[in-house]
């Protein structure tokens, strides 16, 4: 074969050879970008679902927070009850 043929081919082989490890590299990347792109999808899905238990424990809290206004209300109307009743007994029993 002709020596210029030759170096010829060895140009392409070695231009080759350079496409050959950019498509790799390529291929690495986009492997690492997929990879990127399914732990962003889990973290919003996480995120999300965090959100949602955060509004459930505020629906509960604004609940649980009704409820003890009430049963506070109730103690202490129970506790007025209590104490009028005894001052009334003790002004019967000194009066």
């Amino acid at each position: 074969m002709d020596p210029a043929q030759t170096n010829r081919l060895d140009r392409i082989e070695s231009k080759l050879d350079k496409v050959v490890d950019t498509l790799t590299v390529l291929a690495r990347v986009e492997e690492r970008q997929q990879a990127s792109n399914k732990r962003m999808d889990r973290f919003e899905f996480r995120l999300d679902e965090l959100e949602t238990d955060l509004d459930d424990c505020r629906t509960s809290i604004k609940t649980q927070g009704q409820s003890l206004k009430l049963s506070e209300r109730v103690y202490w109307v129970m506790f007025a009850t209590v104490l009028s009743t005894a001052a009334g007994w003790f002004a019967r029993k000194l009066g």
